[in-house]
């Protein structure tokens, strides 16, 4: 066994070993989906034609919860 963490752990999820970015969901055929968790609640960021913009609004929104504090 290893000593891990909880972002540790979920980099090992399966979409991640699928290639998906962090952060990226598929919905539909042309349609990706952004999202993030916090503190357990599930916050839908938008929807994007590429998983390149799904992950990007989810890397911005990351920063900015960070950046305010809002995560601890």
């Amino acid at each position: 066994l290893r000593a891990s963490n909880n972002r540790l752990n979920q980099s090992n999820q399966k979409n991640h070993r699928k290639g998906y970015l962090v952060g990226t969901t598929k919905r539909g055929k042309n349609l990706w989906e952004s999202r993030i968790s916090i503190h357990g609640n599930l916050k839908i960021i938008g929807y994007y034609r590429t998983q390149l913009q799904a992950h990007k609004a989810y890397i911005k929104e990351r920063n900015n919860l960070f950046k305010n504090k809002d995560l601890k």
